[in-house]
This record gives C-alpha cells, sequence and structure tokens, in this order.
C-alpha cells in the first residue's frame, strides 16, 4: 500500500505505484494536461503524479467509491490545501454512507499537521 503520512514528504513509507495495487485495476491515469507548449512544466515527484493521475480519473468518472476514498486520502497526504480533493472526498463519503467517526480522525489527523489548512473547515 502506498503511503498515508498525513504530511508533505515526512513519514513516508517506500511509495508502491498504484498501477500495481489492486485496488486500483481498471483505472486508467488521467494525465495532467498543461496544453501543447507548457512555458514551465513543473517537475512534480513521481508518486505525486501519479496519485493525482488516477485521481483526476476517478474525480472525472465520478466514481463514488471506496477507492476513491482512499485515494483521496494519498492525495490529501501529498497536498492537504487541494480543495478539489477535499471536495470530492465529501461526495464520496455521502454517497457511501459512510462512518463520520472515522473521518473525524481522519480529518483531525490532518489539522494537527496542517492547522492553517482553512480547506478542512
Amino acid at each position: 500500500m502506498a503511503s498515508s503520512s498525513s504530511s508533505e514528504g515526512e513519514g513516508r513509507r517506500a511509495w508502491v505505484p498504484l498501477a500495481s495495487q489492486p485496488e486500483f485495476a481498471g483505472v486508467t491515469p488521467l494525465p495532467q494536461d498543461d496544453g501543447p507548449s507548457p512555458v514551465v512544466a513543473i517537475a512534480y515527484r513521481d508518486d505525486f503524479r501519479e496519485t493525482m493521475d488516477y485521481f483526476r480519473s476517478l474525480y472525472s468518472s465520478r466514481e463514488l467509491s471506496p477507492r476513491s476514498l482512499l485515494l483521496t486520502s494519498l492525495a490529501i497526504s501529498f497536498n492537504a490545501a487541494n480543495y478539489t480533493v477535499w471536495h470530492f472526498r465529501r461526495q464520496v463519503l455521502e454517497a457511501l454512507d459512510a462512518d463520520l467517526t472515522e473521518e473525524l480522525k481522519f480529518t483531525e489527523g490532518v489539522a494537527k499537521v496542517n492547522a492553517k489548512n482553512y480547506q478542512l473547515w
């Protein structure tokens, strides 16, 4: 399983590519579209890029599933200020009728590391 650390870069376990994880079988990653001639391409880390490519795929297909919930946890571990990920996570939680007690624990953990993260509110 990939890292689920809630801080960017700190305490991460070795990355296991999502492509090799059975939970994500059948998902076709959707790469970021920077247009035909990006002026300055951002050099994302491979694990971040892969996570966001998979996120874009599930988000664009509106897949409200347990693996989408797992993927939002991974995406938040890389960038807890991504409001699109938080919004999608909320939609997934509502669709799954998930245990919000567990979600509160997750959110509290993120808040402890990112106290000024207003996307949590």
